[in-house]
């Protein structure tokens, strides 16, 4: 029995030194009720809470753009349904002159027999 009661204690010294050896390399300090201590200052808010913070405010957020796309819709819609919206104003190409006309048939980039079948 004495070497049992002496064996007891030794395994219980070991596994003491091993969870205090756990507690350094973890950073962890275990209590003996087994709850962990507090890392959080007494005035801080927790984790949910900032969570729940950042919930609201990206909800808010959302809400705001989704105004900004309804109105950016309705301007769009008015200005489509006016007649004028995305049109691509046509291009006039300026008349030709008949002096450049002529110039352009000196240089042959013309030919008004063409339209004929003259070549």
């Amino acid at each position: 029995m004495i070497m049992d009661e002496k064996e007891k204690e030794e395994a219980e010294r070991k596994a003491a030194e091993e969870t205090e050896a756990k507690a350094k390399a973890t950073g962890t300090d275990d209590l003996k009720d087994g709850n962990p201590p507090e890392t959080e200052a007494e005035g801080s808010p927790d984790k949910i809470e900032l969570a729940n913070q950042a919930s609201e405010r990206l909800e808010k957020a959302t809400a705001s753009q989704k105004k900004e796309n309804d109105r950016t819709d309705k301007i769009q819609a008015s200005i489509i349904a006016s007649g004028k919206g995305q049109m691509v104003p046509a291009t006039q190409k300026a008349k030709e002159t008949d002096e450049e006309y002529a110039e352009r048939f000196k240089r042959g980039e013309v030919n008004p027999l063409k339209d004929d079948g003259i070549k």
